[in-house]
């Protein structure tokens, strides 16, 4: 029997070991440079993975969390969406669509934007926390259906990585 089909494939392998070393959004400030690497490397394997293995793999890392454990690795996902899409730090509040009940998610400004890449900024190409991690409410992170959403209305970001990898377009 072949191992082709997306269940068993290599990728989605990979994408749950890259998924596990990405550190889980605490109170901290912000994160060293090796974890914001990690990061930008799951990033890549993400966006140069076919849509139906980050899927898979989504889920699975998602129910390998359990307690305060599974809020870890929600935290983990959500962050690393905001690294694999470029999203807009302003654009209608009506552009937000919210996956999970972050506890500190912020109100739209004067002129009713938000930024989609909250928590996470870029500057000088690299990113970095706006806000430690406060807590969240409700039903699990929405994992899938938020990358659904985003590849359908956002390009991926353009990454480097350690070993020069570059990422492809959705």
């Amino acid at each position: 029997m072949q191992a082709n089909t997306v269940t068993d494939s290599a990728a989605v392998q990979s994408l749950l070991v890259l998924f596990r070393l990405l550190a889980p959004w605490h109170n901290a400030q912000d994160f060293s440079e090796e974890a914001w690497r990690r990061y930008m490397n799951a990033a890549t394997l993400v966006q140069n993975s076919e849509p139906e293995e980050v899927e898979l793999a989504l889920a699975r890392f998602l129910d390998e969390g359990d307690g305060f454990t599974g809020v870890e690795n929600e935290t983990r996902l959500f962050l690393l969406m905001r690294i694999v899409f470029d999203l807009p730090d302003r654009a209608p509040a009506d552009q937000r669509h919210i996956f999970k009940g972050w506890i500190n998610w912020p109100a739209p400004d004067a002129e009713g934007n938000v930024n989609l890449s909250w928590p996470v900024d870029w500057q000088n190409g690299r990113p970095n926390l706006l806000t430690p991690f406060e807590g969240a409410d409700g039903p699990r992170y929405g994992a899938i259906e938020e990358y659904r959403y985003l590849l359908t209305g956002f390009p991926f970001r353009k990454l480097r990585t350690a070993n020069g990898q570059g990422t492809r377009e959705p």
